[in-house]
């Protein structure tokens, strides 16, 4: 029997030896990659910073149903940042998901409309880093949900967001004398506060002229009852038409700043609103320090490298040897001769958005800034082609996951789950003097005592 034998052919010991040699150029140029980087992110920490501020970004708006606006709602939130907003109208109900609703970053307050009726609602939202604590007044306004944030002294402020429906009939009663008993509890107990929302009372200006046309008694009423606290509002502009109908009311006059006119939040006939909430506190936030190249000294660090002899210095080591003396020089050098910087993790834009809608969205409040005047056909241009675009980026996104599923289920999956399940968090809870809580360790230990103190 004989065996079948192939024989090399001539050029193949040649490529035998160029293979082998072009797989140990690619694994000294790998580990070479791993030096290198070594080299730059030695200079890279990331540590939790805690910062000090002293004005907290407020957005509002009233929706008309904020479970079909969502991507208008990230628009704003990427655009502008806020610290707090405040949403009336939701739309929503038990039937609806906090996890459609949330954002990242943000802690989320909800009240329903707790009768078997459709519209209002009202939804608040909190940056998680000021550990916002939910909270309850004694008024029974159907429509209301609080919350209370820390100042750095440990003084609470209280956040605020309430809805008045016109509609008489859904609660029997127009909600009038309830609505001012939220205004005079805040009074009565003396709460730093903030209270934004739609009250439904048709004022054409403020202070408002009790003499104006179609001004009705109860508007005349929650007015004095605004004055007789000493609360201040703070929207002299109108926000729906050519009425008054979203307030902003603080205990002090000086709390809000540079309250802007946003134009009409997309698909509502309300102006959204934004504002500068004087209020001082820690942050923390999550920082990176890395060599800043760009001020490098690299005359002076051109003067240290030519006075080193590196082949009295490399003499007699092996490569790795010399590796490591050579990368130990260039690190020196950088600690003396490159500053670090530190830059702060910035807020990233969601995943569906493209930058051609940031730009779309951008245009259209500039436009609106220009004209002041949501009729205007330049206005009604910009608004209608931002609203396509960010339809068309956000349907884009999804059909391009639901296509690519075979190849890519985890990104498919990850995207429906966060659609569908909402991360509990533990809000900062009061100690025993007093005090509230927010490090993770102190507020486990406070649980471990409740539950030990329950369960013996």
């Amino acid at each position: 029997m004989v065996e079948d034998f192939h024989s090399p052919g001539p050029n193949s010991s040649a490529e035998g030896i160029k293979k082998a040699t072009c797989r140990r150029a690619q694994t000294t140029q790998s580990k070479r990659g791993e030096r290198s980087n070594h080299l730059q992110w030695k200079g890279d920490k990331e540590k939790r910073t805690t910062i000090s501020r002293d004005k907290l970004t407020c957005f509002y708006a009233n929706a008309r149903s904020i479970v079909n606006k969502s991507e208008q709602l990230e628009t704003y939130v990427h655009d502008l940042n806020p610290d707090i907003i405040g949403i009336t109208e939701s739309w929503t109900s038990s039937h609806i998901f906090d996890s459609e609703l949330t954002i990242d970053g943000y802690d989320l307050f909800r009240q329903d409309r707790p009768v078997e009726r459709d519209g209002g609602g009202v939804s608040l939202y909190v940056r998680s880093a000021l550990h916002a604590v939910q909270f309850n007044l004694s008024a029974k306004f159907p429509e209301q949900v609080w919350c209370y944030v820390l100042d750095s002294m440990g003084h609470r402020c209280y956040i605020g967001v309430c809805y008045r429906s016109p509609t008489v009939n859904i609660y029997g009663s127009g909600n009038h004398v309830l609505l001012q008993d939220i205004v005079n509890e805040l009074g009565d107990t003396h709460k730093h506060f903030v209270l934004m929302g739609d009250c439904n009372y048709r004022y054409q200006s403020w202070p408002p002229e009790l003499d104006q046309p179609g001004i009705t008694a109860e508007a005349v009423q929650f007015c004095h009852c605004i004055e007789d606290n000493f609360f201040m509002q703070h929207v002299d502009f109108c926000t729906r038409n050519d009425a008054i109908l979203d307030l902003v009311i603080t205990d002090e006059p000086s709390m809000v700043h540079d309250m802007t006119d946003l134009g009409p939040f997309l698909g509502s006939d309300h102006n959204a609103l934004c504002w500068q909430l004087e209020f001082n506190t820690k942050e923390e936030v999550l920082c990176k320090q890395s060599l800043d190249y760009s001020k490098m000294d690299i005359t002076a660090m051109k003067r240290e490298l030519s006075k080193i002899d590196w082949n009295v210095l490399l003499d007699q080591l092996t490569a790795d040897e010399s590796w490591t003396v050579f990368r130990e020089k260039l690190e020196h050098l950088e600690e003396k001769f490159i500053p670090l910087k530190r830059s702060c993790a910035r807020r990233r834009k969601p995943l569906w958005m493209t930058h051609k809608t940031v730009k779309v969205v951008a245009n259209q409040r500039k436009v609106y800034r220009k004209y002041k005047e949501a009729t205007h056909p330049a206005y009604r241009q910009a608004q209608k082609r931002a609203k396509v675009q960010i339809k068309k980026d956000k349907k884009e996104f999804e059909k391009k996951l639901a296509k690519k599923i075979k190849e890519d289920k985890k990104s498919f999956f990850a995207y429906a789950r966060s659609k569908s399940k909402t991360k509990v968090k533990v809000g900062s809870l009061e100690d025993s003097h007093g005090n509230m809580r927010s490090e993770a360790t102190a507020k486990a230990e406070l649980l471990n005592d409740f539950f030990f103190i329950s369960f013996h």
